[in-house]
């Protein structure tokens, strides 16, 4: 693997376990939430680690704290993803623009990753000992997901195709 490809992989893979450990922490239902869609899974996240109510309300303080700081670099990541989409699938492959391309992104995911390192640090502090041993668990198990396919890296055609 070239060398500077591994300067864009490894920032990647971090922001996903920061992104992942963070969701699956922070991800909370409205107060008397109905069975509507999406807030059965929100409610089996809480039900695995055992959130009280009041940690619920703490973990939706967190996640509404850092959403206006995140979401618009969630969306700037997305758009550059979409524009390096562009770029290696073009009849002409100009390396010097997809370089440039992965330096904006990776400036992006660094920024994205210290925000979500934050967060997770409050998330953290408002879990027990034992609630985030239950969410390294589930995290972990994310890494397996990552390694068989599910977010890992991929092959030529299975990107392009």
């Amino acid at each position: 693997m070239k060398k500077w490809m591994k300067f864009i992989i490894a920032p990647a893979l971090a922001v996903s376990v920061f992104a992942g450990s963070a969701a699956f922490a922070a991800d909370t239902a409205a107060p008397g939430a109905t069975a509507a869609a999406g807030s059965c899974e929100k409610h089996e996240k809480h039900n695995k680690l055992g959130l009280t109510d009041d940690q619920k309300v703490k973990m939706k303080a967190v996640k509404e704290k850092y959403a206006p700081a995140m979401k618009p670099l969630v969306d700037q990541l997305r758009a550059y993803r979409e524009e390096m989409r562009g770029l290696m699938t073009a009849a002409t492959i100009d390396d010097a623009a997809i370089r440039a391309e992965s330096a904006k992104m990776a400036s992006v995911q660094a920024d994205l990753a210290v925000q979500r390192a934050h967060k997770l640090a409050e998330v953290r502090a408002i879990l027990t000992p034992e609630q985030i041993e239950k969410m390294k668990e589930k995290m972990s198990g994310w890494k397996g997901r990552r390694e068989h396919g599910h977010g890992g890296e991929r092959s030529d055609a299975d990107g392009m195709m």
